[in-house]
């Protein structure tokens, strides 16, 4: 009696440990949720976009960054651009004030035959025609740069392909031997290097401009840094096993902050 006593005690904490390391603080394909977010030891602006499948740029509107868009641990980010809130009437007389200006202004817009046109926040974006998110990218961080293809990140088997949803493979996997070279898909500057994402092991992101990012995850070694500038083909990492159980190269393209089918790009 006794000894099923102890192994069903040990069944249950098995079972408890194994619910834990489904659920990390940071999720293995990055699908964080929330308005915002509380930066940790490592993070950067663009590793927090890449993680909460977010455009960068939003990101440094919403939170009025300048360059170089240094964080800090413990300092909170909002993910979503803050809700506007009208000012209330407080009864001081400045809601007749604003009537009698509302009526003025509705006056000289009747004697005004031109158009009126609305000027618009510096943060606002007007919305640009629906874009194919399989269309390869045309232009990098440099105007002088032109990528017109981008190359496959290391040679073998993809092993698991693209998929939607937010339990999908937000990239494709790509089997090899280990330290097989890693390399850059396209030309552009690195902005992540490190092992700070939980599941993605020694992760390197590259920003070829200001749409599209690229990621690769578990190497073996990094022989890149940040703020390094790199070509298509150039050798950044060698293939390894980190925050997996094989040896792989995950592999991700995103457009303005969402995961794009990598397979729609290669050459």
């Amino acid at each position: 009696m006794l000894s099923i006593r102890n192994a069903l005690i040990a069944l249950f904490f098995l079972t408890f440990l194994a619910a834990c390391s489904l659920n990390p603080a940071k999720n293995d394909r990055g699908s964080y949720k929330g308005s915002y977010y509380v930066v940790e030891k490592g993070d950067s602006v663009y590793l927090i976009s890449y993680l909460a499948d977010k455009n960068v740029n939003d990101i440094i509107s919403f939170n009025h960054l300048k360059p170089p868009y240094t964080i800090h641990p413990g300092q909170k980010l909002n993910l979503w651009r803050p809700v506007y809130i009208p000012p209330a009437f407080d009864g001081t007389g400045a809601g007749d004030s604003l009537v009698a200006s509302t009526s003025t202004t509705k006056v000289a817009q009747k004697q005004n035959t031109s158009p009126v046109v609305k000027s618009q926040p510096k943060e606002y974006v007007e919305p640009q025609a629906t874009q194919n998110n399989n269309k390869p990218v045309t232009q990098s961080t440099s105007s002088n740069d032109k990528v017109e293809r981008w190359v496959w990140p290391t040679k073998g088997r993809v092993i698991s392909k693209f998929s939607v949803g937010d339990q999908g493979n937000k990239g494709i996997d790509i089997a090899g031997q280990r330290g097989q070279d890693v390399v850059s898909t396209a030309a552009g500057v690195v902005v992540y290097a490190g092992n700070a994402l939980r599941g993605y092991g020694n992760l390197i992101i590259i920003k070829h401009n200001d749409e599209y990012l690229s990621a690769y995850a578990h190497n073996d070694s990094l022989l890149i840094t940040e703020g390094q500038s790199v070509k298509a083909g150039q050798k950044i990492a060698s293939m390894g096993s980190t925050g997996t159980n094989s040896v792989r190269l995950h592999f991700e393209i995103r457009y303005k902050g969402k995961s794009v089918n990598p397979e729609s790009y290669l050459d």
